[in-house]
């Protein structure tokens, strides 16, 4: 399955304002989300063979996104 990079953005478009504020004014929601869309990207980049990768690194690059995803969204609902 290929997976185009995701934006934090449209993964909650129904939180897209507060995403913006906590990005502009909380340093580790703005780490956080810029690592979500480095694996985003990382995971879009091995799938579609830009750079050489096993399946089983793309799973993990896949959970650690996941992972980064939902500490977002916990910070998102605070």
């Amino acid at each position: 399955m290929d997976e185009k990079p995701q934006a934090l953005h449209e993964a909650f478009p129904e939180h897209a304002e507060k995403i913006k504020y906590l990005q502009e004014q909380d340093p580790e929601f703005k780490r956080r989300a810029d690592e979500f869309h480095e694996l985003s990207r990382a995971v879009h980049r091995a799938q579609m063979h830009e750079e050489p990768v096993e399946e089983v690194a793309v799973d993990e690059l896949r959970k650690r996104r996941d992972l980064v995803k939902d500490e977002l969204y916990r910070l998102i609902l605070l």
